[in-house]
């Protein structure tokens, strides 16, 4: 599968399966793209194509947090840093249906409004 490919892939799992959903926290106004799947391989790929970030594998808990055991465990890939969802609307665009393309549309005109409010990771080196 070549990288255009593998970017279609992505858009079509992604205006199946993913969302785009608004966070608050206390200090800012997030947004968050996210697909979750209990098909590691199926996560793995779209990771593949668009970076971002994977979290699992998780187990689904009952009220009494006891672990399911007649349900599989899933996997969460997610993007939520600004230049992260840029990069990614940047693919997934062309591809996507008028539905999440509003959606999409919707996330990147607030995160533009929303200034940085702290500097970005830098990793600490000898020299720092």
């Amino acid at each position: 599968m070549n990288q255009d490919q593998l970017i279609a892939w992505a858009a079509g799992l992604f205006e199946g399966e993913g969302t785009i959903t608004p966070r608050k926290t206390a200090a800012n106004h997030l947004w968050q793209l996210a697909v979750t799947s209990t098909d590691e391989d199926v996560i793995t790929r779209l990771h593949q194509a668009l970076g971002g970030k994977i979290y699992g594998p998780y187990g689904y808990v009952n009220s009494t947090n006891r672990r399911r055991e007649h349900h599989k465990p899933y996997w969460r890939w997610s993007v939520s840093d600004r230049l992260g969802i840029e990069a990614v609307a940047a693919k997934l665009r062309p591809y996507l249906m008028e539905r999440r393309r509003a959606r999409l549309d919707e996330c990147l005109e607030a995160i533009a409004e929303t200034p940085f409010t702290r500097a970005p990771h830098r990793r600490k080196t000898a020299s720092s």
